[in-house]
């Protein structure tokens, strides 16, 4: 198959502002706002990478700069208001403009139900799986006085059954929370979609599982949950980011672009 990782840049984004919210990585390797963040810069953006670890951040920011990209780190909290505003202002400047928008951000969350799960946890699952998302964009749309683009990235949790109720519920939420989003500030010019990524490996997905074996096997079963038996990885949702953030995509708002191999329609057993 193709090497995305590899593929070559074609200035598609030269010139403008991005940033990317959950740009780090929770350990090391490629997981969606990282590969995100490479190929945005690779365009020609400049991406500012916002994750609450530094050093997820700086480590973005050091494989984009030897990429040949252009990039900044930026340590913030993204469930802090005044912290997103930060951020916002460290990408763009007092009054400079921000042009893409990529809201990365979740966490999963135990295996639950409404009759068991903890009221903490799904207040929490809540605060950080669509919190950062209003905040950030709270800051970001008003600097985009040209028209730009949002890119909010949930997960096929919200548009079917899960073990986890908080976890789905929350990227529902991320899905309508984009819809309105659209509604409200296409007629300035901004768009706002959303990528929505099946069983994709990355390093987030591949800690929770610390038996190699045991992961070995996992990795083997999710890649054959789709119609192409082959695994999806970071790069994929990274290029379905790149198109909504492009020129290409200038028509477009308000949709789920869904990135799973087929997963979400597969025919039942």
């Amino acid at each position: 198959m193709i090497d995305l990782s590899q593929a070559p840049g074609r200035g598609r984004l030269a010139g403008r502002t991005a940033i990317v919210v959950g740009g780090g990585s929770s350990a090391p390797g490629i997981g969606n706002g990282r590969a995100a963040a490479l190929v945005l810069a690779r365009e020609g953006a400049r991406v500012t990478v916002v994750d609450r670890s530094a050093e997820a951040a700086e480590q973005t920011v050091a494989l984009i700069a030897a990429d040949g990209g252009s990039a900044q780190a930026v340590a913030a909290d993204a469930t802090d208001d005044e912290r997103c505003r930060r951020a916002v202002q460290a990408a763009a400047g007092p009054d400079g403009p921000v042009h893409v928008l990529v809201n990365n951000i979740g966490l999963v969350g135990t295996t639950a139900s409404v009759v068991d799960i903890e009221l903490a946890e799904w207040d929490a699952m809540m605060t950080a799986n669509v919190r950062p998302f209003v905040l950030v964009s709270r800051y970001a749309i008003p600097r985009m006085i040209d028209g730009g683009s949002v890119i909010n990235v949930a997960s096929i949790a919200g548009i079917r059954g899960t073990e986890r109720v908080q976890y789905s519920a929350s990227k529902a939420a991320v899905l309508g929370l984009t819809n309105t989003m659209a509604a409200q500030h296409g007629p300035g010019g901004v768009r706002v979609n959303a990528v929505v990524p099946g069983s994709v490996w990355t390093p987030f997905v591949e800690r929770l599982t610390a038996n190699p074996a045991q992961r070995d096997e996992l990795r083997a079963r999710r890649a054959h949950t789709n119609m192409l038996r082959a695994e999806g990885t970071g790069w994929d949702v990274a290029y379905a980011i790149l198109f909504l953030a492009s020129d290409e995509s200038r028509w477009i708002t308000s949709q789920a672009l869904v990135v799973d191999g087929g997963q979400t329609k597969q025919l039942a057993d």
